[in-house]
């Protein structure tokens, strides 16, 4: 079940970085940049904490 949950959000988080990174290409008013950087940031944030939770669920579930 949880290789389930933590692939469903993983997929959803990379298709919302790659969202957030073709808006940073689009050329964004200065003012409203740094935000999507925030986002990006936070995004990625998530997924490493979501692979993190993935691997010790893993390693536990070994022992």
């Amino acid at each position: 079940m949880i290789a389930g949950v933590s692939h469903d959000l993983r997929t959803a988080l990379t298709a919302l970085i790659s969202y957030l990174e073709v808006l940073e290409g689009e050329g964004i008013p200065a003012k409203e940049s740094p935000f999507l950087g925030k986002c990006k940031n936070r995004a990625l944030q998530i997924k490493d904490l979501i692979n993190h939770l993935f691997d010790y669920f893993f390693i536990s579930t070994n022992d």
